[in-house]
């Protein structure tokens, strides 16, 4: 994310290097600590998969299970994000405290990513990094630039910072909006979503990168026909999975602002990103090839 900021085009040499300090002064939590254990975790059990392709499914469960307790729970301090009914299963999500300068990670994306390996592979990047970054830039955006790395209230950006920034998140924004009014054949408002849509495209860059670190140096992979960089594009929209659901469930939730189905979450985010259309080599004039491009960082 800091090589990113580094070279974002609406930021001054100042306002980088305060933004770089914010990030080298955040602090990650990747498991609750032994005094929330204590007081607030509840034990269950759950059976382990006899093998990996159970794997999911398991998971799946998993987020149920917490969901139900979520909603019979008397205190509700031990979840950090609230968990609604009608949003996907399979988005944990994270938790940013401006006052703390703190990610919280959900601890079923911890468990999920650990049961996959006990290192970090190219292939469980997006599921792993992808909520951490989200976080750190819900730190550095146009909302969290008004809060320092010490938690007060002090914005490093000037009126023409936060234009440009403002100016790129339209061009992302527009596209989704254009694609929700297409998807459900109703009108939607022009801010909808706007945050998640801007946080979905801006991850991409620096989780791409941190890909590459990865990524054995062919590209080549023992699944026939894909390759690292498939996959890795693959495997990231696979973190925005949801259940099956009919048209009109689809509509309700953008017109009601439950949440954005993930395919509208993918299709925009990737359509915008050069390195997605090169690996798949999509055409000019296709579908998820926008005439429009948006250069977020």
């Amino acid at each position: 994310m800091m090589q990113c900021a580094a070279g974002a085009p609406w930021m001054s040499r100042e306002e980088f290097e305060l933004t770089v300090f914010k990030i080298k002064h955040m602090k990650l939590i990747l498991t609750p600590s032994n005094e929330e254990l204590a007081l607030r975790f509840e034990p269950f059990e759950l059976a382990t998969p006899p093998d990996s392709s159970q794997l999911l499914a398991t998971y799946y469960n998993l987020i149920r299970l917490i969901r139900s307790q979520y909603w019979f729970a008397k205190n509700l301090e031990y979840f950090w994000e609230p968990l609604t009914p009608t949003g996907s299963s399979f988005i944990p999500g994270f938790a940013y405290d401006p006052v703390e300068n703190t990610v919280r990670l959900s601890p079923t994306t911890v468990a999920f990513v650990s049961a996959i390996s006990r290192r970090l592979h190219s292939t469980s990047v997006p599921f792993l990094l992808s909520p951490i970054l989200r976080g750190i830039f819900s730190a550095i955006d146009s909302r969290g630039c008004t809060v320092d790395a010490a938690g007060d209230v002090h914005s490093w950006w000037t009126p023409d910072t936060k234009k440009k920034f403002m100016d790129r998140a339209a061009c992302i924004q527009d596209t989704f909006v254009a694609a929700a009014r297409q998807y459900i054949s109703s009108n939607v408002p022009s801010d909808v979503f706007k945050e998640e849509n801007v946080m979905n495209a801006a991850v991409l860059r620096p989780m791409y990168n941190i890909f590459r670190r990865f990524a054995p140096g062919d590209g080549k992979v023992e699944i026939p026909g894909q390759t690292s960089k498939k996959l890795f594009f693959i495997n990231w929209a696979s973190t925005l999975c949801e259940p099956p659901q009919n048209g009109m469930y689809h509509k309700q939730s953008i017109v009601y602002k439950l949440g954005i189905p993930g395919k509208l979450s993918v299709n925009v985010a990737l359509s915008r990103f050069p390195p997605f259309l090169d690996a798949f080599r999509c055409p000019p004039g296709s579908l998820i090839k926008s005439a429009k491009e948006c250069i977020f960082w």
